[in-house]
């Protein structure tokens, strides 16, 4: 009897072990995620705010240059961090969700 209760206090360990190590890894995933789409994000963002550049209009420019052109932008204008922008409050905003 006694061998019983051990077993479900293990299994409960083991249960609990196996949860934590799904919610670091979910939320390892979503950081990863994060960081790699920030600069696509900060880009669409900046996109919907201020619209396109006026060297660029929806029917002269293919879809893909006007995304590298506005990537080109940001790099020369503010650098690696600029693609980055706004990382940091989406992680910790979000980081509980992916944990889940």
């Amino acid at each position: 009897m006694s061998e019983d209760k051990g077993r479900s206090r293990g299994g409960a360990r083991v249960k609990v072990r196996e949860a934590v190590c799904n919610a670091v890894a979910g939320g390892s995933a979503g950081v990863i995620s994060a960081t790699v789409l920030c600069p696509l994000d900060v880009l669409k963002t900046r996109l919907q705010v201020y619209g396109l550049p006026s060297n660029l209009s929806p029917g002269t420019a293919p879809p893909g240059r006007i995304i590298l052109s506005g990537l080109q932008h940001i790099l020369k204008t503010e650098g690696l961090p600029g693609l980055y922008r706004g990382l940091s409050p989406t992680i910790v905003a979000l980081y509980p969700t992916w944990a889940e």
